[in-house]
């Protein structure tokens, strides 16, 4: 429990701070901070479980710092609830419609990408 709290915290930080630098360029009225975030967080979960179930060297705590504490709180689908939500709100679907679609599918194929590297090139 105590390295999910802190992984998390650390995760929340990272999402904060990455979401700020990628909100800071504009992409119009796409989210592209929290896609982003989410791509990573998914590519990065992959990873660690790809290569902790090849080689085995990472702990159970630690396995747990990183993916349920880290990169459960860099991902964010609550603020891809409310983007999504506020997109429909101003009238925009088909943006909507492609963030969610595109969230989805993208983030899927990045863990299906991340656990491949990680369990081939670990």
């Amino acid at each position: 429990m105590i390295a999910i709290f802190f992984g998390s915290g650390l995760g929340g930080i990272a999402r904060y701070v990455m979401g700020r630098f990628i909100e800071h360029e504009r992409y119009g009225l796409f989210p592209a901070g929290t896609f982003f975030v989410n791509l990573l967080a998914c590519l990065a979960l992959g990873s660690i479980i790809g290569f902790a179930s090849q080689k085995h060297v990472i702990s159970e705590p630690t396995k747990l710092f990183l993916t349920v504490g880290f990169c459960g709180g860099f991902s964010t689908f609550s603020s891809f609830s409310r983007e999504t939500l506020s997109l429909i709100h101003q009238g925009q679907f088909t943006i909507a419609a492609i963030y969610v679609f595109g969230s989805i599918l993208i983030c899927l194929a990045a863990t299906f990408a991340g656990l491949y590297v990680g369990h081939h090139f670990s």
